[in-house]
């Protein structure tokens, strides 16, 4: 079981500054909260409550009963919604309810007074997706419930960063699609899908870096801000924090997506910022040195289809007294996706390790 991280009796859940408090606790990638209060209402088996709803950070959590069944449902951009059920099958009055978090796995559970566990869950298939959207609680079900499509905070449509990717290989495959049918489209079909991979390379890095802030994960603030800022803004540092205030974001989005202080397609900066916040030490993921090689040079080509054009058949043209000649064809591109997408899914599986 994970830490456990709260514990109190007689808890007012309506209780504004009770509520503060839970959110508080709660931003964490894993934990423990027993919650311990005169819960017999849960034996009216008519009944039907939301003993607990609260959002904070990048987690959603919802205790629901509805006739005997009790269900615990935890929401976080890296597993979507989880759900783990109760049989209400005996009477309870005094006892404490504790729920149980951590990647993948989620935990309900009853104590008796003597801290005897009388009733635990079980997990299931979560029947909705849980989303944020201006401080509300959307619950997403249905045909949509498997959806990529879902929102930000703001109500704009959003991706999580895996899920992202994992569009741009699809727009990108069908693009291939189209070349095997017609020849004549192959360079610029692949100059515009090396664009997208770039771009999109950038993108999950990015999104990623900033969820699993709000996901609670441990972050080394002195680390990453010694690195992005510079002395009059270490020095003006109030304020960043009160302009995030009002923007109701984190500082670290506030310089990431509004002041664009990581260029995340810079690879040296990749290698530092995750290394520097979370410890994920890009040489440690068994990456082969050439395939870093390759997607740095994928980078550079993106850069010149982006300013010549991106009808230009050669990427390599400057470099050809001591490389062989890069064409822009669909092995090319081939081999780029299988870089590209070798790195982001190790870097990915190395940032669901973190707790």
């Amino acid at each position: 079981m994970s830490e456990l991280i709260y514990k109190k009796s007689n808890v007012n859940l309506q209780d504004e500054n009770t509520m503060l408090e839970i959110k508080e606790k709660i931003k964490m990638p894993n934990g423990t909260i027993l919650i311990i209060n005169d819960f017999s209402k849960l034996n009216d088996l008519f009944s039907n409550v939301d003993i607990l709803k609260v959002a904070s950070g990048g987690h959603i959590f919802i205790i629901r009963k509805r006739g005997r069944k009790l269900t615990f449902y935890k929401h976080s951009l890296s597993t979507g919604t989880l759900a783990c059920e109760i049989e209400l099958f005996r009477e309870v009055g005094e006892v404490s309810l504790g729920i149980n978090w951590g990647y993948k796995k989620i935990e309900m559970f009853i104590l008796s007074n003597n801290s005897k566990r009388t009733l635990s869950g079980k997990m299931i298939e979560s029947d909705i997706e849980l989303i944020e959207i201006n401080e509300k609680i959307l619950e997403v079900k249905g045909n949509l419930k498997n959806s990529l499509y879902l929102y930000n905070k703001t109500g704009e449509v959003r991706l999580t960063a895996i899920n992202s990717w994992n569009e741009i290989l699809k727009g990108i495959s069908l693009l291939k699609e189209e070349v095997l049918k017609e020849k004549s489209k192959e360079i610029i079909v692949v100059n515009l899908s090396i664009l997208s991979l770039v771009s999109g390379f950038e993108s999950y890095l990015k999104k990623r870096f900033l969820e699993l802030e709000k996901e609670g994960i441990e972050i080394n603030y002195d680390k990453i801000y010694s690195f992005i800022l510079t002395k009059d803004e270490k020095e003006n540092m109030n304020e960043i924090i009160e302009e995030a205030a009002e923007k109701n974001i984190s500082e670290l989005e506030l310089l990431i997506n509004e002041k664009g202080k990581i260029n995340f397609q810079i690879y040296d900066n990749v290698k530092k910022v995750f290394s520097k916040a979370y410890n994920i030490k890009i040489s440690d993921l068994e990456i082969d040195s050439k395939e870093i090689e390759y997607l740095k040079r994928i980078i550079q080509y993106r850069h010149k289809i982006t300013h010549v054009s991106p009808m230009l058949p050669v990427l390599n043209a400057d470099k050809l007294k001591v490389e062989e000649t890069e064409y822009s064809t669909i092995n090319l591109l081939e081999k780029a996706i299988e870089i590209y997408s070798n790195f982001i899914n190790k870097v990915h599986s190395k940032t669901l390790e973190l707790n």
